[in-house]
């Protein structure tokens, strides 16, 4: 019993102290940004801790909405930085308008996840999966989950699964399930060059018009 209290004590402290570290390298390299929220975890396998971050800059008046970024920090130097895979009031009514959208989660398989929710009638809950590619040292989109919710109950739930490594689809509606095309122009995006809003619905707009109905 008391070898598994100091392990969970270790942990714990792990994880404090990778929050303390990543907490002075966003200080050093980002002087004037906020955290939103942060993460730690192990993310290219070498088990020591890796940390990713969204911060974010207030609005400097009422015309703005301010600037969100996803960073990434492998072995307490900054690896990536994305300035278009979060943003600030693109959720719709049903999301923030003056936080950042995106939620990071570093999985014990050492993905990046971005959970991204929002909508108005129609509720949508994304997850997009981020992994290292080590030869190329970059992080790669592999995969996409959506489900898509009408709020008034009219339309049964959606559920659409995206593995942009087989270039394949599936998407759920109701009890019926259709597999679509996936365009090989949407292969493994970059994380660094990832546009959350504009080019990522138009690709999904895409995806969408190639899966039957």
């Amino acid at each position: 019993m008391m070898k598994i209290i100091f392990t969970i004590l270790l942990m714990i402290f792990a994880i404090t102290t990778a929050h303390a570290d990543i907490d002075a390298l966003l200080a050093k390299d980002f002087p004037g940004w906020d955290i939103d929220h942060q993460v730690t975890g192990n993310l290219d396998g070498d088990n020591t801790p890796d940390a990713a971050a969204v911060i974010w800059q207030q609005p400097k008046d009422e015309e703005s909405r301010g600037n969100a970024l996803l960073v990434v920090y492998l072995n307490g130097k900054l690896h990536t930085k994305a300035e278009n895979a979060t943003c600030i009031g693109c959720g719709g009514p049903k999301a923030s308008f003056d936080q950042p959208l995106g939620t990071l989660k570093i999985t014990d398989k050492g993905l990046l996840t971005v959970s991204y929710s929002g909508g108005a009638r129609s509720m949508y809950d994304i997850v997009m999966k981020w992994r290292l590619d080590k030869p190329a040292d970059k992080f790669l989109l592999i995969g996409e989950s959506t489900t898509t919710t009408d709020t008034l109950g009219e339309y049964p739930e959606e559920f659409m699964d995206i593995n942009y490594s087989t270039l394949n689809a599936s998407r759920r509606t109701g009890k019926k399930t259709v597999t679509c095309p996936v365009s090989p122009q949407q292969k493994l995006q970059e994380l660094s060059g990832f546009d959350y809003y504009e080019k990522h619905g138009n690709d999904i707009e895409a995806i969408n018009a190639a899966c039957p109905k």
